[in-house]
């Protein structure tokens, strides 16, 4: 997965109030994320029950468990 980090690093470090504007809309902020990180392996993905993720970089500040795929 080629995915330029340090483009993604102000996403993931983004701090502040949760009543900002800047974080009312958190589900498209990981709808975002689950596009630029696992969409592009969701076909690879798909034959496994489970994935383990190794993060790298400001990867370790993004819950993985939370990114929306659109389903729920």
């Amino acid at each position: 997965l080629h995915l330029n980090l340090h483009r993604l690093s102000p996403t993931l470090l983004a701090r502040g109030d949760p009543l900002d504007s800047e974080w009312a809309n958190l589900q498209g902020l990981l709808g975002r994320l689950y596009t630029a990180l696992v969409l592009p392996l969701a076909d690879r993905l798909a034959p496994f029950e489970r994935l383990i993720v190794v993060p790298h970089g400001p990867l370790h500040y993004l819950p993985f468990h939370a990114l929306y795929d659109g389903q729920g």
